[in-house]
C-alpha cells in the first residue's frame, strides 16, 4: 500500500553546472542515512513509500516555475529502478494536489492536467516514444516500472 513519506532528502555530491547544461548530482538519503543512489533533481517535491523496499520521488531543479519534473523510482541497495521526466520546454507547471491512494498516486502539474502514477507488480513492456501521454519523456528502455497517464489525455 502507498503512503507519502518525509523520512527522504537530498544532499548535493556535485553543483550543477548551467553554462555546460550539465544537472547537478544529489544523494538519495533516507532518515539521515545515506544510500548511495544519486539523482539528477535537488528539490523532493513528495516522496511515496511504494512497498517494503521502494520508493517514489518526485523532483524538480529548484525553479520558480518548474518546466520540468522527474519521477523516479528508487530502491536502496539497488539505486534508480526506473525514472521519467514530465514537461515540456517553454511551459510552466507547478507540482501540487498530491493525492495517494492504495496503488496510485495522482497529482497536477502543468495546466488542468491530473497526472496518475502506479506501479505494477511486474515490470512491463513499452516501445520507447510510443504509447506515454504527450510531454512525457521515458529511458530508452523497453522495460517500464512506472506507468503514467494523463487526464484530459492530450493537451486541450
Amino acid at each position: 500500500m502507498m503512503k507519502q513519506v518525509d523520512n527522504l532528502s537530498l544532499r548535493m555530491v556535485r553543483a550543477p553546472v548551467p553554462e555546460k547544461n550539465k544537472d547537478g548530482e544529489y544523494e538519495v538519503l533516507i532518515d539521515e542515512q545515506p544510500t548511495g543512489i544519486t539523482v539528477p533533481y535537488c528539490d523532493i517535491e513528495a516522496a511515496v513509500k511504494v512497498d517494503a523496499d521502494r520508493y517514489l520521488l518526485f523532483l524538480t531543479n529548484d525553479t520558480l516555475f518548474e518546466e520540468m519534473l522527474r519521477i523516479a523510482l528508487i530502491r536502496p541497495g539497488e539505486g534508480v529502478i526506473d525514472m521519467l521526466v514530465v514537461g515540456a520546454p517553454y511551459s510552466t507547471g507547478i507540482f501540487e494536489e498530491l493525492d495517494v491512494q492504495k496503488t496510485a498516486v495522482n497529482f497536477r502539474f502543468i495546466g488542468d492536467i491530473t497526472w496518475t502514477v502506479s506501479i505494477p507488480d511486474k515490470p512491463f513492456f513499452r516501445i520507447p516514444f510510443i504509447g506515454d501521454p504527450p510531454c512525457v519523456w521515458h529511458s530508452f528502455t523497453p522495460k517500464r516500472y512506472i506507468r503514467i497517464s494523463a487526464n484530459p489525455p492530450k493537451w486541450q
